[in-house]
């Protein structure tokens, strides 16, 4: 802990800080994790249903056969005509914000992939994606969510690419057509008996992967919350928005046994626990930054080579480098309480050469 600022404060050579150098007092998101999420990462359940899905994707899907880019744009496409029948919407007024927004979220995760976002003539509130790069709002979801909740569904969409989800259905896909799996291929056994297991061991594989896939669901969930955030959007309002819908289409059932079997029989996991999942994630990477700069800046050292960052917090952007022993001007400290009784608890605001930025207290040392 700082003690400088009440120490030295009476000290008539403590200059006043420029109101523009101090930090604005405001409301930031810095998540932990960005485009990749992975549930063991967590505090959330189906910790244990992540692991077994993917110990039963590493193991069943190593007879799968790694799928070219023509064989992806040939299921992608096989998928997009099923998908045909709902009807597409070609001039919707909203498509062309819709896809600048994912645009926005190509440039800002910097991958080389083109997607592409199409609305489904629907009342039904839903999002899909699949391996040809597509993603598909229904008109209910446009209609129904507030603009921040519509960002964070297509970030959720635009997540299970960035988690390798389309990938591993893709392949699963391709087994299912081909029916390639090398599962009861014994030469003694006869043919229509090999086929049979064949396609019994797929379809068991498909159906218990699917019943697994939740923690998918909440990955994904919490790419599209650092999405929203990260193009400007309120996480907050995404996240109640999407949970006030869920609850009136999936209210609490009276029969916990009727619960239980729902629960284990569906592909997503209960809104509840993605609401509480996504919220103590918000929570965690929202900081609160006031920091008091009426008590004058201190001289200070650094300890050792150490990264200056855009808000306190060491998930923040890197804005600068500090080297060892380099001078700086400490404007006003700040305790992170995200990071409470850790060694990332403190965080100075400094002025340094290059610039301004937080750097974490314990790597500083004050000049008397």
């Amino acid at each position: 802990m700082l003690l400088f600022l009440s120490v030295h404060s009476c000290t008539k050579t403590t200059p006043k800080v420029d109101v523009d150098i101090c930090p604005d007092n405001e409301i930031v998101y810095v998540f932990p994790l960005k485009e990749k999420v992975h549930i063991e990462d967590l505090d959330c359940d189906f910790k244990i249903q992540g692991d077994i899905d993917d110990w039963l994707d590493k193991k069943f899907l190593r007879f799968s056969r790694h799928l070219t880019q023509e064989r992806k744009d040939q299921i992608g496409m096989m998928i997009h005509n099923e998908l045909k029948w709902v009807g597409i919407i070609d001039d919707h007024p909203d498509l062309p914000l819709l896809n600048g927004i994912l645009d926005q979220m190509e440039f800002l995760i910097d991958t080389k992939e083109e997607y592409q976002l199409y609305i489904l003539e629907s009342e039904v509130v839903n999002a899909v994606t699949h391996i040809g790069r597509r993603i598909y709002l229904t008109k209910g979801l446009i209609d129904t969510l507030a603009m921040d909740a519509i960002v964070s569904c297509i970030g959720h969409e635009l997540g299970h690419h960035l988690n390798g989800n389309c990938e591993e259905k893709a392949r699963i896909f391709d087994m299912l057509d081909r029916n390639r799996i090398p599962i009861g291929s014994n030469p003694g056994v006869p043919k229509i008996i090999q086929s049979v297991l064949k396609e019994t061991a797929l379809k068991l594989y498909h159906d218990v992967n699917q019943v697994l896939s939740k923690s998918d669901e909440i990955e994904a969930d919490l790419i599209g919350l650092y999405l929203c955030s990260a193009l400007g959007y309120d996480p907050e309002i995404a996240l109640e928005a999407v949970a006030e819908h869920k609850y009136w289409e999936h209210p609490q059932d009276r029969n916990v046994f009727q619960n239980i079997f729902n629960e284990f029989n569906s592909t997503h996991p209960d809104w509840r626990d993605r609401y509480e999942c996504a919220k103590a994630y918000i929570a965690s990477a929202k900081i609160d930054i006031s920091c008091d700069c009426s008590k004058g800046s201190i001289q200070g050292l650094v300890l050792k080579e150490e990264k200056v960052y855009q808000y306190p917090s060491h998930f923040a952007p890197n804005v600068g480098v500090l080297h060892k022993h380099q001078p700086m001007e400490v404007i006003c400290t700040f305790a992170n309480p995200n990071f409470q009784n850790t060694e990332y608890d403190e965080w100075c605001y400094i002025q340094y050469e290059s610039g301004t930025g937080w750097v974490a207290e314990k790597y500083i040392r004050i000049l008397e």
